[in-house]
């Protein structure tokens, strides 16, 4: 499990080559922003929203009791966090306009995240024992369920806790820096290559 823990230790530079591939190349790109900045932005918010609405449950950077979450999105599915990732990075993709690269950018998180994921669950399972196992048994990996999206709606007794929410949203906001990089190569890098020619 050594070997994966240094995959868990990089996981956020890990997933960055597909975006420095996506910023400096320019090979087919698509200038039609209804298929690129459209779609892009779509799920790049898509995303943070999942990443927004996971740390109400997980509350990772807040200073609270680590403890196994089951509550919200982690309900669905167990690795809401890395799902919302995978979107903001296809979202930065479309943006940066490289239609074409959308599905290696995918596989490429898809492979990263499973490496990740398998030493987080050796992990968890050291920890939290019997109680993970029966998580694990019942929530899936990638894919949510939701038939379980219906019992939250209907179940909703949980009052907000409107500093949580807050406290989540800022532990959050950092992911806006990533919109930086589409718009760095549309108006830096564009009109570098403009002004060269």
């Amino acid at each position: 499990m050594e070997g994966y823990k240094l995959f868990f230790k990089l996981r956020g530079v890990l997933v960055a080559p597909p975006i420095l591939f996506a910023l400096f190349c320019h090979l087919y790109e698509s200038e039609n922003i209804w298929i690129t900045w459209v779609p892009g932005i779509t799920l790049f918010l898509l995303g943070l929203l999942i990443r927004f609405w996971s740390q109400l449950h997980l509350k990772y950077r807040l200073n609270t009791p680590k403890r196994l979450t089951s509550t919200g999105p982690y309900s669905l599915v167990r690795n809401p966090i890395y799902i919302g990732n995978s979107l903001i990075i296809i979202g930065l993709i479309f943006m940066l306009e490289l239609v074409w690269f959308v599905p290696i950018a995918a596989i490429w998180c898809f492979t990263i995240y499973n490496l990740v994921i398998t030493y987080e669950e050796n992990h968890l399972l050291s920890k939290y024992g019997i109680k993970y196992i029966e998580y694990l048994d019942t929530v899936p990996r990638w894919i949510p369920n939701l038939k379980r999206l219906k019992y939250l709606v209907l179940n909703r007794t949980q009052t907000i806790n409107y500093r949580l929410f807050i406290s989540s949203i800022l532990a959050e906001i950092h992911c806006l820096i990533w919109l930086i990089i589409p718009i760095y190569k549309e108006f830096i890098i564009f009109n570098l290559f403009r002004i060269k020619i």
